[in-house]
């Protein structure tokens, strides 16, 4: 009987270890991440969620609303559905968590940077934006 216990409690103990091994991998602060860890973890589609904008001049708000999807492919691609337009490019994660989004849909190619603050299996936050304005943008998976 003790033998069973014991067993029963390593099987326990075992599981419990490795859900918390799991979730601390999940929380992992975007600092703590390399760009490796993030290129693999913003692949799939994002679904807009909310957008906080603010300005020097103390104005500021939240938007809701409209039809946004970012699709990041493994191959360094991305689709932007917003609304009812497609926009398509190539994206990398430099060094300091930047997320470089070079648009190819117009007469003239040109980057976009977001700094990324979050990236979860279903968080992804990112800022635009400088001293006198900006934009955090929220997106779900």
């Amino acid at each position: 009987m003790k033998t069973m216990k014991k067993l029963l409690f390593s099987v326990c103990a075992a599981t419990l270890l490795l859900f918390s091994a799991c979730s601390k991998d999940d929380d992992k602060n975007v600092s703590e991440m390399s760009v490796t860890e993030m290129n693999s973890m913003i692949i799939g589609s994002w679904n807009f969620d909310h957008e906080d904008w603010w300005e020097s001049d103390g104005d500021h708000g939240t938007e809701y609303g409209g039809e946004e999807r970012l699709t990041f492919n493994s191959d360094g691609t991305y689709i932007e559905l917003l609304e009812d337009d497609r926009y398509t490019g190539t994206y990398w994660i430099t060094n300091k968590k930047e997320l470089i989004m070079r648009n190819e849909n117009s007469y003239y190619s040109y980057n976009d940077t977001l700094i990324i603050e979050t990236l979860t299996k279903t968080d992804l936050i990112m800022l635009l934006g400088d001293d006198d304005y900006g934009h955090k943008y929220y997106y779900k998976k």
